[in-house]
């Protein structure tokens, strides 16, 4: 026997990506890709910004590694998960990432991994500053702009000025 239909919808709600306050973690992962990292290390960064706690940290000399040629030297945070381990925080970035999406989502996630991008890989601060105001706005998140992306761009910019100068 079949039980009557109500016309309420059944199964599990649809998923919010826009009120999921992981989204900014696949647009770092965007970001992270179209610059070249692994997939794989992409989802680990993401995973380790949410998850990770810093336990401390050591300066690294530049190096070869066989295979890989000159290694970039620089600081090298180490982190401790707390009860979430961090490849599984990674899974689930992952899971989030591959999952199909509406025009207005994937609008978003375009807009918001371009500013990603310009924060991380930004040379000029006022252009690229307003650029990523530009794009946030587009999409509603200017407070976040305001709040990580540009103090991201502004910290980038102004150490590598600061180390400019120094090696001069």
């Amino acid at each position: 026997m079949v039980s009557p239909q109500t016309g309420r919808p059944r199964g599990r709600p649809p998923y919010d990506f826009l009120g999921d306050p992981e989204r900014y973690a696949i647009s770092l992962i965007d970001a992270l890709v179209v610059l070249g990292t692994s997939e794989t290390d992409a989802f680990k960064i993401a995973a380790t910004q949410i998850v990770g706690i810093p336990k401390g940290f050591r300066i690294v000399e530049p190096r070869r590694k066989r295979g890989r040629g000159l290694v970039q030297g620089g600081v090298l945070v180490n982190y401790d998960h707390g009860p979430t381990t961090i490849n599984g925080r990674a899974d689930t970035l992952r899971r989030k990432f591959k999952r199909r999406m509406n025009h207005q989502e994937g609008v978003w996630r375009v807009a918001m991994g371009r500013a990603f991008l310009l924060a991380l890989r930004g040379k000029d601060l006022h252009r690229c500053a307003s650029k990523i105001e530009e794009l946030a706005k587009s999409v509603g998140e200017e407070a976040y702009a305001q709040a990580v992306l540009l103090p991201m761009l502004a910290a980038k910019i102004l150490h590598a000025r600061f180390y400019a100068r120094r090696s001069e």
